[in-house]
């Protein structure tokens, strides 16, 4: 068998051995006699290159938690493909959620992300750490802790009037004739109350 790069592969004992991530062509000769040329391509080893998370808020209120577990964490290889947590764990690595530049009393306890009672910026980070915790790739996250403004009070008039028309005897706009205070034609008269 013959090859056009050897330092791409190596033949030993009648086995190829990829030697670097590269492309060569192969075939098989007999004397004079020369195959067709098989052209074989030689991938690098697949290699943890970025880490994206999403489902993180921008800002929150005080005196809160952040569920860190619910974010979308996604790690990718050199191909832009995914690694399955069984593929990440295998590599190995593992995803870790770290603060810095921590102005307020927020705090990372497992997957948890404790705001306190004051306000400020923070940066979140997200790391694929390998088994030494040592940093592979990371991702870096900027958000801020406030105190929100409550929502806007509604007017009184205007609660009040959807109060009326979702309830079962919803209370008349007008007053219809039947409900005039003038006298009924229709009954008697009643007599003035003497006063003692």
């Amino acid at each position: 068998m013959g090859y056009l790069k050897p330092d791409v592969v190596s033949l030993e004992n009648g086995t190829l051995k990829a030697l670097k991530e590269d492309s060569t062509e192969i075939y098989a000769r007999s004397s004079d006699i020369e195959s067709n040329h098989i052209t074989l391509t030689v991938n690098a080893p697949r290699r943890l290159t970025a880490i994206t998370a999403d489902g993180i808020p921008s800002s929150v209120r005080k005196n809160t938690t952040l569920d860190l577990s619910a974010a979308k964490v996604t790690t990718l290889d050199q191909f832009g493909k995914a690694f399955t947590p069984e593929e990440l764990a295998a590599y190995p690595a593992s995803v870790r959620w770290t603060l810095e530049k921590n102005d307020t009393h927020a705090v990372i306890s497992g997957n948890t992300l404790s705001f306190g009672d004051q306000e400020g910026t923070m940066t979140l980070i997200c790391a694929a750490v390998n088994a030494d915790t040592s940093v592979i790739v990371e991702r870096r996250l900027s958000f801020a802790s406030q105190t929100l403004p409550p929502a806007a009070a509604r007017p009184a008039a205007e609660v009040e009037e959807e109060a009326a028309e979702a309830s079962p005897f919803p209370t008349p706009r007008y007053r219809p004739a039947s409900m005039s205070t003038a006298p009924s034609p229709y009954l008697p008269r009643l007599p003035p109350r003497a006063t003692p």
